[in-house]
């Protein structure tokens, strides 16, 4: 008949898996919500000089990068030969150094999509005039499940466990 005292050790198990859940979930609105704009031109014949900005849905500044020299663009499968329900693809952005990918994360979604946009960063870099603005990221379906996860984590981290229980003091 009186009150229950709960054990310090669910009360830390709740919280430690409530923070793992919050930190789950702070990881997918940041990678869900990243949008890199990629600004390109020529600065000569078959030379183009590339600016990728990263930013939290256009708001808040993530960083930015040069990318000199930029020889073309390709589409990069992860795993690489699987059908397009379950393979994740980003595109690359092929430079004198190397390949720098275009966003952090690979995305679900359709090869001949991603294809069309590397089409249209080849053209860009072939034509040797002009100027090329990419847009990418900011996904709605990432930031609700990370605001999902971020909420259910500071449910489950604030919890307290004996309310779940059915009271048998009579």
């Amino acid at each position: 008949m009186g009150t229950r005292v709960q054990p310090p050790v669910q009360k830390i198990f709740l919280l430690i898996f409530g923070l793992v859940f919050i930190s789950a979930g702070l990881c997918l609105l940041v990678v869900g919500g990243q949008v890199v704009t990629l600004q390109c031109q020529h600065l000569e014949t078959l030379r183009v000089s590339c600016v990728k900005q990263s930013s939290w849905m256009g708001i808040i500044p993530m960083g930015e990068e040069s990318i000199e020299n930029l020889r073309g663009a390709e589409v990069n499968a992860s795993p690489p030969g699987g059908d397009d329900t379950q393979t994740l693809y980003r595109i690359e952005l092929i430079t004198e150094r190397g390949n720098v990918p275009l966003m952090i994360a690979y995305r679900a979604g359709d090869r001949a999509r991603e294809s069309a946009e590397v089409a249209r960063i080849n053209a860009f870099v072939q034509k040797g005039k002009g100027t090329l603005e990419v847009r990418r990221g900011g996904e709605c379906y990432a930031l609700v499940g990370g605001a999902l996860v971020l909420v259910l984590g500071l449910g489950v981290a604030a919890a307290r466990p004996g309310r779940w229980r059915k009271s048998t003091d009579i």
